[in-house]
C-alpha cells in the first residue's frame, strides 16, 4: 500500500456522509416552513381576535347607550304634562346634538392602535 492511499478518505464514507447531511438539511427546510405556516395562521387568528374585540366594544357601547336614552324616555315619560313642555325640547336638542356628533365621523376613543394598521391593538 502506498502512502498516498492512505490518505484518501473511504468512498462509501463520504457517500453515506452526504446523505446523512442531505436528509437532515432537508428536515430543517421543512420544520422551519411548516413554523413559517403556523406564524402565519396564528398570525390570522390573532387578527381575528382583535376584530371580535372591536366588535364586542362597540356593540357594548351602542347598548350602554340605548340604556341611556331608554332611561330618558322614561324619565321623560313620567314628568307631568306642564314639566315635559318644558323639558322635552331640550332633552331633544341634546339627542340631536349627540346623533349628529356621529353621523359626522365622530366616535369615542377606543384604545392604542396599532401603528400603520388601524387595528385596535
Amino acid at each position: 500500500m502506498s502512502f498516498s492511499r492512505w490518505l484518501r478518505p473511504p468512498h462509501r464514507l463520504l457517500s453515506l456522509f452526504l446523505a446523512i447531511t442531505l436528509v437532515l438539511a432537508a428536515g430543517l427546510v421543512w420544520l422551519g416552513w411548516r413554523i413559517l405556516q403556523q406564524d402565519r395562521a396564528l398570525e390570522g387568528q390573532r387578527i381575528q381576535e382583535r376584530l371580535a374585540q372591536a366588535a364586542d366594544l362597540a356593540s357594548a357601547n351602542l347598548l350602554r347607550g340605548l340604556a341611556s336614552l331608554e332611561q330618558r324616555v322614561r324619565a321623560l315619560s313620567v314628568l307631568p304634562d306642564p314639566l315635559l313642555e318644558r323639558e322635552a325640547p331640550q332633552a331633544a336638542q341634546q339627542l340631536d346634538g349627540e346623533r349628529s356628533g356621529h353621523r359626522a365621523g365622530k366616535r369615542p376613543a377606543t384604545g392604542r392602535r396599532r401603528a400603520g394598521r388601524g387595528l385596535p391593538s
